[in-house]
């Protein structure tokens, strides 16, 4: 029986038999990091923002500046916390898409109101 107990598990500690398990097995895992909602928040703020210039610049204006203002607090957070929170390409496409869909809706108002203003002053 001696034997038995010597020879099972990993083998006698003077050689012989199988060694340790590698390293990295069964310790404690640490958390994934997650993606920030404020840079998914902000990208789907900026995508919907840009075609909406097209028809409303009344709804398309404030999504995009919500979409930077997202953008910037999730990029912030990812760069203050990279260990919990991941999304940074995110965010910056959120403010990106945000920036780009406040441009086009200023100048679609711009042109509406000149459209505007034209066919007042033609009549």
């Amino acid at each position: 029986m001696d034997n038995l107990v010597q020879t099972a598990g990993y083998g006698p500690p003077g050689g012989g038999g199988y060694g340790p398990p590698p390293g990295g097995f069964g310790g404690p895992m640490a958390p994934m990091p997650t993606t920030s909602g404020l840079a998914i928040a902000s990208l789907v703020c900026g995508i919907i923002s840009i075609p909406g210039g097209c028809c409303c610049s009344f709804v398309s204006i404030p999504l995009a500046i919500a979409a930077v203002i997202l953008g910037v607090i999730g990029m912030n957070k990812v760069n203050a916390e990279p260990n919990i929170y991941t999304g940074k390409g995110l965010a910056i496409g959120g403010i990106v898409t945000g920036g780009v869909a406040v441009i086009f809706g200023i100048i679609m108002l711009i042109v509406g109101m000149g459209s505007s203003l034209m066919d007042q002053y033609n009549n």
